[in-house]
Order: C-alpha cells, then structure tokens, then sequence
C-alpha cells in the first residue's frame, strides 16, 4: 500500500515542480542551493589544487566556476 507523502516530501516535490516554472531562476530558495552548490564546487577545487600541487588544469577549472559564479549572480542582481 502507498503511503500519503509526509510534509517534507511534498516540500521537496512543489520545490522541484516549481522550479520548471518560468522565471523560477530567481527563487530566493533555488539561489541560495545553488550558491551552496558553487561554494562546495569551489571548495573541492581549491583542496584539490593545493592536493596535486598546483596543477594548472584545476586552475582553469576554478576561474571557469568562479566566472559562472559570478554571471550567476550578476543575472541574480540585474533582474531584481
């Protein structure tokens, strides 16, 4: 037998139905997971560049996050 979704599960399933919704790029909720997301990325990539001495491809790899970091917040502030 199916069991009624708990109050949690419908949260995450409206969050996740709401973000294919026109215009839900500006969510407060889905900016700040997404923020999360690029500041873990961030993080890994700066552990791992001290991790393997300074290798230039995980360089690369942190100005291409830091970049789209930033265009998604510049979106972020020009579309308030």
């Amino acid at each position: 037998m199916a069991s009624e979704p708990t109050e949690e599960e419908s949260g995450l399933e409206s969050f996740f139905n709401n973000i294919l919704k026109p215009g839900s790029s500006l969510d407060p909720t889905f900016l700040a997971i997404v923020d999360g997301a690029f500041a873990s990325l961030l993080g890994i990539l700066l552990l791992s560049f001290f991790a393997t001495s300074w290798n230039l491809h995980i360089l690369s790899l942190i100005v291409i996050v830091i970049c789209l970091w930033g265009s998604v917040k510049w979106y972020e502030i020009h579309n308030y």
